[in-house]
């Protein structure tokens, strides 16, 4: 139980430093664009999370 519990935070983290991610990939982006980088980080959170 206590491995699972390890996981399970260790998977929370991965999720947010995926939000992380999202917002430095963005600053890094023109404003124009800023909606399709989002939009691929969330397909990419959509396809890997099922995996």
């Amino acid at each position: 139980m206590d491995m699972s519990i390890w996981f399970l935070i260790g998977a929370a983290l991965v999720f947010f430093m995926q939000c992380g991610f999202a917002m430095v990939e963005t600053g890094f982006t023109r404003a124009k664009n800023a909606g399709n980088i989002i939009m691929k980080n969330l397909m990419d959170f959509a396809i890997g999370t099922p995996l």
